[in-house]
C-alpha cells in the first residue's frame, strides 16, 4: 500500500481558501444505499423450543457475546404446557460465526419456563395482584455495553401498566422510563442486572423514554434516542454517571444542554431501528440507521449521518412484500453488525411478524463503491457562491478527474455549500488530480474578479455582475 496522503492547509485562490482533507479508506458502499440482493435466512430459533411467538429481537454486544433482547415471548413448557407470556427476554447467539439464527435463553428452568430478564419488584407485584392490572417492563432499546468487551453496560426500559378485559390489551399507560445496570457473569454467561431505582423511573411520563429506541456508546459517553409522540429525542450521559439524572445532556438542536425542556428531535416517522457507528460508508458518515417506519408500510429503511444527532440521510432500501416468507411483516426492524463481514458489504437485517409469528432473519448485501481507495475531500465552502455555482453546474472538474482516472462525487448538501470527493487507487493520481482542480477553480476566480483577459471578462460579467461591482468599488 502506498504511504498515505499528507493532509495540506488549503490553497489559496483570490476569492478564498479551499479546505483539502485526504487519507485511505479499507471499503465503502455506495450512498444512497443500494441493495443488490436479499436473502431471506428463516426464523430467530430456539433449539429447543423452536421458532416459537416473540418480538422485539434487538441484539448487543456484551464482553465480546451477542444477546438477543425480545420483548413479549410465549412462555411454554417442554411438553406444551403455556404459562402465558413473559414482557422481556435475553437469548445468546449460539453459533455467532456461522450462523445468527439460533440462540438460548440465558435464564430458563429445565421445565422450559424463561424468566424475564427485567423483573418486577414485590411492591408492583402486589399492586398487580391488588388491582388485577398488569405492570410491563420494555427493553426495545437494547442492552449498552460501556466499556468495550468488559461485560458491563446497562439498559434502559420502559414502565407500563396495562390494562386487559377478557385477556384483551384495552390500554398501556406509560408510566416512565428507569435504568438499569447489566454484567455478564463470567462463569455461566448469564446477564445479571438490578433495578437500583426499584419503582422509580429516571424520566417520566411526559418526557421521551430515552434509551428506548436504541442505545449506542462513543468516547465514553452513551447516546440515547428515545420517543415521545412520533419524534424521536437524544440524550447523553458520561459512562460514570447514568445512574444520576443530574449528569445526562439533551440535543437542543444546536448543542448538547442540561436543559431537557430545550430538546430538539433529530428523527421523526419511525417506530423501530438500529442506529450504530460503522465504516460502511467510508470516511464519509460516520453512524448508519436501519429501522422501519411508522406508517406500517413495511418498509425497511437505511440512512447514515456523520454524527449521532445527525442528520440522517434515510432511504427506503426493501420492502416487506420482498422479505415475506410467511406470516406476515410487522416492523421492529433492525441491524446486527455483529453477524457479517461489512466490509463485503453484508448486514444482517431481522424483523417482526405479526403475534403470533416470531422473529425473521435475511442478509442483505449492499453495492460496493470500492475495497480500498485514496480520498481527498476538496471544500468550496469557503469561497465566493458564484464560484460554488460553476462547480455545480460546469464539467470542467469532473474532465479533470476522469483524465486522472479517478472518481468524482460532488456533495452539494446545504445552501452555497460544494464539496468534491475524489477517490483512486492511488496517492499521485487523487494529488494530481486535486491539483488541477484546484488550479482550475483558482482560475475561474480570477475571471470573476476580472484578473484575466477580456473575454473571459465578458463571460463572467454577464453571468455574475462581479467585474462591474469591482470597478466600482475602485472608483470609490
Amino acid at each position: 500500500m502506498e504511504d498515505a496522503i499528507p493532509l495540506p492547509v488549503g490553497y489559496d485562490t483570490v476569492c478564498g481558501k479551499i479546505s483539502l482533507t485526504a487519507g485511505y479508506e479499507k471499503h465503502k458502499a455506495i450512498f444512497p444505499p443500494k441493495v443488490e440482493a436479499v436473502r431471506v435466512l428463516g426464523n430467530v430459533h430456539d433449539p429447543v423450543k423452536g421458532a416459537h411467538p416473540r418480538n422485539v429481537g434487538r441484539s448487543s454486544m456484551l464482553a465480546g457475546i451477542p444477546y438477543y433482547v425480545f420483548g413479549q415471548v410465549a412462555n411454554v413448557s417442554t411438553d406444551g404446557y403455556a404459562f402465558g407470556t413473559v414482557s422481556n427476554a435475553v437469548a445468546r447467539a449460539l453459533e455467532p460465526l456461522t450462523d445468527p439464527l439460533p440462540t438460548t435463553y440465558v435464564s430458563v428452568e429445565r421445565n422450559g419456563f424463561i424468566h424475564p430478564f427485567l423483573g418486577l419488584t414485590e411492591n408492583e407485584v402486589k399492586y398487580q395482584h391488588d388491582t388485577g392490572m398488569h405492570i410491563i417492563i420494555s427493553i426495545q432499546g437494547g442492552i449498552c455495553e460501556g466499556e468495550l468487551g468488559s461485560g458491563k453496560g446497562c439498559v434502559w426500559f420502559q414502565k407500563l401498566i396495562r390494562e386487559k378485559k377478557d385477556g384483551v390489551t384495552i390500554r398501556n399507560y406509560y408510566q416512565g422510563t428507569g435504568v438499569a445496570p447489566v454484567k455478564v457473569d463470567g462463569v455461566t454467561g448469564e446477564l445479571l442486572n438490578k433495578r437500583v431505582f426499584g419503582e422509580d423511573v429516571l424520566f417520566e411520563k411526559h418526557e421521551p423514554a430515552f434509551g428506548t429506541f436504541c442505545s449506542a456508546v462513543d468516547n465514553q459517553w452513551y447516546y440515547l434516542w428515545g420517543r415521545y409522540c412520533e419524534d424521536i429525542y437524544l440524550a447523553r450521559v458520561s459512562l460514570l454517571h447514568p445512574f444520576e439524572r443530574d449528569y445526562y445532556q439533551f440535543w437542543n438542536g444546536y448543542s448538547f444542554t442540561g436543559n431537557i425542556k430545550m430538546i430538539a428531535p433529530v428523527l421523526t416517522g419511525y417506530s423501530h431501528g438500529t442506529i450504530y457507528k460503522t465504516k460502511l460508508f467510508g470516511h464519509t458518515y460516520k453512524w448508519a440507521f436501519i429501522g422501519s417506519t411508522d406508517w406500517e408500510d413495511s418498509a425497511v429503511m437505511m440512512g447514515a449521518a456523520n454524527d449521532p444527532q445527525g442528520p440522517f440521510e434515510i432511504t427506503q432500501v426493501a420492502s416487506g412484500e420482498k422479505l415475506r416468507e410467511t406470516g406476515t411483516f410487522a416492523g421492529c426492524v433492525y441491524a446486527h453488525p455483529w453477524a457479517y463481514d461489512e466490509s463485503l458489504g453484508e448486514i444482517f437485517v431481522s424483523w417482526r411478524e405479526q403475534w403470533p409469528g416470531g422473529i425473521i432473519g435475511a442478509k442483505v448485501q449492499l453495492q460496493m463503491l470500492h475495497q480500498g481507495a485514496f480520498w481527498k475531500d476538496i471544500s468550496l465552502d469557503s469561497l465566493q457562491t458564484c464560484i460554488s455555482t460553476l462547480a455545480k453546474t460546469r464539467n470542467e472538474l469532473v474532465d479533470i478527474a476522469s483524465a486522472h482516472g479517478v472518481f468524482y462525487e460532488l456533495d452539494t448538501r446545504g445552501y452555497g455549500k460544494v464539496n468534491i470527493r475524489l477517490l483512486g487507487g492511488s496517492a499521485k493520481a487523487v494529488n494530481d488530480a486535486a491539483l488541477a482542480i484546484c488550479k482550475q477553480v483558482e482560475n475561474w476566480a480570477r475571471q470573476a474578479l476580472g484578473i484575466e483577459g477580456r473575454e473571459s471578462k465578458k463571460t463572467f460579467k454577464n453571468a455574475f455582475g462581479l467585474i462591474g461591482k469591482r470597478k466600482n468599488k475602485e472608483n470609490k
